[in-house]
């Protein structure tokens, strides 16, 4: 078996494969961050995200409150014409 033959053989074998693949991980880490980072910005994107629909939230119970208009309606279930404001 030749030079080419054996690159070719390891080129093929699962620990080239997993190598390359850990290989790729960490060219990827050293664009995007440490895993650490990563976590801590998807975690300040979560806490962003649910505190703007809380906003929304809150802002919708303000009007409805400040109008005098009932949360709720008579029967809430899909059929219901009557179903609430909120």
């Amino acid at each position: 078996m030749g030079k080419d033959g054996k690159v070719m053989k390891h080129a093929e074998s699962g620990s080239h494969a997993d190598a390359m693949a850990l290989w790729e991980q960490y060219r990827i880490s050293q664009v995007s961050g440490s895993v650490l980072s990563q976590q801590s910005l998807a975690n300040k994107m979560w806490v962003d995200r649910n505190r703007k629909y809380l906003s929304r939230v809150i802002d919708a119970i303000l009007f409805l409150s400040q109008q005098g208009l009932a949360l709720r309606g008579d029967v809430e279930n899909a059929d219901s014409q009557n179903r609430g404001n909120f």
